[in-house]
């Protein structure tokens, strides 16, 4: 599962390559953020051809500069010229905090950082942030994944993260010597039956008949 991290215009300008004092020629003169499609795409006030964002152009009346009164018809149109301009500038990739050294011009810059192998990805065990191309290894490892006991097979019931079965095998460990060393003194685990009767048996039995390796064993109770 990968995080969403979204692109905001703070976010942008940023990480935007190009010099500051070129960055103030295209921001809004209202909000000053700079006019980025499509929230906040340039858009040209008509009747005297000052610029906004999107955003500000809905909730203005006059320009904000002259004070040219909105056209009822046609208050503004795309200003394609500028938003060109601004779609050139250089930007570096989002997740540059995992090591990604990726820079492009803001036209293409969504496209790779959906594609970058350097975006973070959560963990499904431990539910930590790791870079998309490492997941797959992280998660093989990862001292948070559930694992069952080795001794499963011995009647052990116990799952548990990676990370703490070392300290439980060393408990655990007694107990399957102490269930192997009944297993050996039971005609059953050596002839394939168990002589000694079923009631009296402290495992149960299951196998065929010319196949003592076969056997699944587990305990009684």
């Amino acid at each position: 599962m990968e995080p969403q991290v979204a692109n905001s215009i703070d976010d942008i300008e940023a990480r935007i390559q190009e010099e500051e004092s070129i960055i103030k020629d295209y921001q809004c003169p209202v909000c000053m953020n700079l006019m980025v499609a499509p929230k906040n795409e340039p858009r040209i006030w008509t009747g005297c051809g000052h610029e906004f964002c999107s955003q500000c152009c809905r909730s203005l009346t006059a320009c904000a500069l002259c004070r040219h009164a909105r056209d009822a018809v046609c208050p503004t149109v795309p200003a394609f010229r500028t938003r060109r301009k601004i779609e050139t500038f250089k930007v570096k990739c989002k997740h540059q905090d995992y090591g990604c050294t990726e820079v492009c011009a803001i036209s293409e810059i969504s496209k790779h950082e959906e594609q970058c192998s350097l975006a973070p990805s959560t963990c499904k065990h431990c539910s930590k942030l790791v870079p998309k191309s490492d997941i797959g290894l992280h998660q093989a490892v990862c001292g948070e994944m559930i694992t069952k006991c080795p001794g499963s097979a011995y009647g052990c019931q116990v799952e548990l993260p990676v990370k703490e079965l070392p300290v439980h095998l060393k408990k655990c460990r007694k107990e399957l010597k102490h269930n192997v060393s009944s297993m050996a003194s039971c005609r059953f685990f050596v002839t394939g039956h168990c002589k000694r009767g079923k009631s009296r048996c402290r495992f149960r039995h299951s196998y065929t008949a010319t196949c003592v390796p076969s056997i699944s064993v587990k305990r009684a109770g």
